[in-house]
């Protein structure tokens, strides 16, 4: 399901709704707590967005990205090692920024559905 979010996120700079949802459906059928801490985790990232928001006056991620950042966590049922992945993600698309931005001079937006998927399996 994280290659199919992270195509779609490379290709058309955008996650479906439909895809996140039926992995949330996916996720509540597997266990009650994995849905509590995917939600815990979604609302984190999005008090992030906002504060990135209101700060910068611009958007800094966007809600499929953040839709997304909670299935992680769930489907993996650890928070610890979830956390891990998250931190693990930033980390790789962080460098990933920083080497684009020395090879082009800049860019537009990143996304960072696949830094995610590409965690998850680092992990």
């Amino acid at each position: 399901m994280f290659i199919l979010i992270s195509a779609t996120d490379i290709g058309y700079r955008v996650i479906p709704k439909r895809i996140t949802f039926l992995g949330y459906f996916l996720l509540y059928l597997s266990s009650i707590i994995s849905v509590f801490t995917s939600i815990v985790i979604y609302l984190l990232y999005v008090l992030i967005a906002k504060i990135f928001q209101i700060v910068k006056l611009k958007s800094g991620i966007g809600y499929g990205d953040i839709r997304v950042s909670g299935l992680v966590i769930g489907f993996n049922q650890n928070l610890e090692s979830g956390l891990k992945i998250h931190l693990l993600a930033w980390l790789i698309a962080g460098i990933f920024s920083i080497s684009l931005n020395a090879i082009r001079g800049g860019w537009k937006s990143l996304p960072f559905a696949p830094f995610l998927t590409l965690a998850v399996y680092l992990s």
